[in-house]
């Protein structure tokens, strides 16, 4: 057996799977040749095989045959030496070449290759599928294949024409990079740069969905990305039984909607993997409010006063206010306070004794309602209203008529009863020819008695 510190080889170069050595027969005549010999037909290295036959055809003579490095004969028996003209590693094959010309040589300038571009374009709950961009520069020899690396252990070599590769024996929820390497005459390039793959199944539940545009005839989502997602673009479906929206951005708009109508919408995404489990959602369009309630008012003669309650729908939102208007001019604004039952606006510096038309409105982010209105007349200025005056008059025709008669009968007894003699038995008034009964009729009589004491025929009551 010849070691590699009893044989200079000055040239190798892999071909076709074995690895091949040349040298000079000018630098072996201090060696056992025969002890050489013997290894050289031992390993069947008589046939000149690839890029080498032209140089012996050529120097017929001068170069021993080349050897045939298989797996009988280990690399560690024989070592490649260093050329003498300084040549890398690798067969020379330009006829320029001094190498080439002198021995049978390598390449002055083959280099390994630059890093080749490797990426994925799919990746599920067990594989991922990755694909690849020859290097841009082959180092000055042709990429004869390339290497995959998984987590830095060779999984795969290929032949230079692949360009695609499916590894589907991943586990699920684990993390896995991968490298790819470009090989030539010169051995393996630059690693290209290492992509990360997740493993990952069908989209999760969109979550976090806002409503971010309502109104009366528009409604708005928006929402985040699914957790669970693939390196592919991810359609999102949002449906109801009017309207829906199939698309890839993470938001959309629906309008010309009916105003106070309920929408049931279904979100879900989809991969290639499948669909999403969805998730729902329910919305109320808005719409213009319902007019206050129980209006009332007050006035004096410059003043008007109006009191009312909240309407009993708010067009499913929240209100802002309230627009008080005076013969359709606004007048005054009064912010909506949620708790309070009541609310109120006053008006002053007016006209004594005129009418106003008032309308009040229910505002919210739609619009106000309609409004309702009310005519108040403001009172009359330092007068007494006509029902007063009523009262006034009849009281005062009431006290003359019973202050006339009450005159009139002291009168008649001042008159009739000077020269009368008056019994009074129970509530019976006897003058001297007629007697009056003030009280009720007791069965008692009353007499008159003139001056000769004798009773009186008449009675009256």
């Amino acid at each position: 057996m010849v070691s590699s510190s009893t044989l200079s080889v000055y040239a190798g170069v892999v071909l076709d799977g074995s690895l091949q050595f040349v040298w000079d027969r000018s630098h072996l005549t201090k060696f056992n040749l025969d002890a050489l010999s013997h290894q050289i037909i031992k390993s069947n290295a008589s046939t000149v095989t690839g890029a080498f036959k032209n140089v012996f055809d050529n120097f017929n003579g001068k170069f021993t045959p080349v050897v045939e490095y298989n797996s009988n004969f280990v690399t560690t028996k024989i070592t490649p030496g260093p050329c003498p003209h300084g040549c890398q590693h690798g067969l020379c094959t330009n006829s320029k070449c001094e190498c080439f010309n002198s021995f049978i040589g390598v390449a002055c300038n083959i280099t390994t290759s630059s890093k080749p571009n490797l990426y994925s374009t799919f990746t599920g709950r067990n594989s991922v599928n990755l694909k690849w961009d020859a290097p841009k520069y082959d180092g000055g020899s042709p990429i004869i294949g390339y290497a995959l690396h998984r987590n830095d252990v060779i999984v795969q070599s290929f032949k230079a024409s692949v360009r695609s590769y499916l590894d589907d024996s991943l586990v699920y929820g684990t993390s896995y990079y991968y490298a790819l390497y470009a090989i030539n005459d010169a051995g393996a390039g630059q690693a290209s740069d290492r992509i990360t793959i997740s493993l990952v199944d069908v989209p999760g539940a969109i979550t976090s969905i806002n409503t971010h545009l309502l109104t009366n005839v528009t409604i708005g989502f928006a929402w985040n990305k699914p957790e669970q997602s693939s390196t592919s673009q991810i359609m999102y479906y949002v449906l109801s039984d009017d309207v829906s929206y199939v698309g890839t951005d993470d938001r959309c708009t629906f309008d010309n909607l009916i105003p106070n109508k309920q929408y049931k919408f279904s979100f879900f995404a989809e991969n290639q993997l499948g669909n999403g489990s969805a998730t729902h959602k329910q919305v109320v369009t808005l719409s213009y409010p319902d007019d206050p309630i129980d209006l009332l008012s007050d006035s004096t003669d410059s003043s008007i006063k109006l009191m009312w309650s909240p309407p009993t729908f708010t067009g499913n939102c929240i209100l802002s206010g309230y627009d008080v208007y005076r013969d359709d001019i606004l007048i005054e604004n009064v912010k909506h306070i949620g708790n309070q039952n009541t609310f109120s606006a006053s008006n002053s510096d007016l006209n004594s004794n005129t009418p106003y038309v008032y309308k009040v409105q229910s505002v919210n982010k739609i619009g106000a309602s309609r409004g309702v209105k009310v005519l108040i007349n403001t009172k009359s200025k330092n007068t007494i209203s006509d029902f007063n005056v009523t009262i006034i008059i009849v009281s005062a025709f009431v006290v003359v008529i019973v202050a006339t008669f009450l005159i009139a009968v002291y009168a008649f007894r001042c008159t009739k009863t000077k020269n009368t003699t008056i019994i009074r038995a129970t509530n019976t008034f006897v003058a001297d020819d007629f007697s009056i009964n003030f009280g009720q009729d007791t069965g008692d009589e009353t007499f008159l008695i003139d001056k000769e004491n004798k009773p009186s025929k008449r009675k009256f009551f």
